[in-house]
């Protein structure tokens, strides 16, 4: 990758990658770049396919996994009250499955899980004073 102009910071930021596939992981954990794995498009036990597939990849390709950082994407909005961020929270997160046309793979159950997940991170995220918490 050519970045221009020099980037002037030292050390560099760290680089992450979102993926959604065994592939994007093969490929991240090839590169040994930080990963980013959705909760909102993968089922719980793909999330954690994946996730050994990352830690094995990072080792069998030479990196060492310590150094590295696996997180999980969790779609989230903040607004002015809970219920506002529930609703437009719940409205994005749905719009990724309402125009699928394949009921079979089981997409209703996995947008219900979204909700669901969504409804925690938001309950552990927010507070009143509005700080972001952390450890989900």
């Amino acid at each position: 990758m050519i970045v221009n102009p020099k980037p002037v910071q030292h050390p560099l930021p760290p680089v992450y990658m979102a993926t959604s596939s065994l592939d994007g992981v093969e490929v991240g954990a090839r590169l040994g770049i930080n990963m980013f794995l959705p909760i909102h498009t993968r089922a719980p036990e793909q999330v954690v396919e994946y996730a050994q597939a990352y830690w094995d990849g990072l080792k069998k390709n030479g990196h060492e996994p310590k150094s590295r950082e696996l997180g999980l994407l969790i779609p989230m909005h903040l607004a002015a009250t809970t219920a506002e961020a529930k609703s437009r929270a719940e409205a994005g997160v749905m719009s990724l499955f309402q125009d699928d046309p394949r009921p079979a793979l089981g997409l209703h159950r996995l947008a219900d899980a979204t909700r669901r997940r969504a409804a925690v991170a938001l309950a552990h995220c927010g507070g009143n004073d509005g700080r972001v918490r952390h450890g989900l």
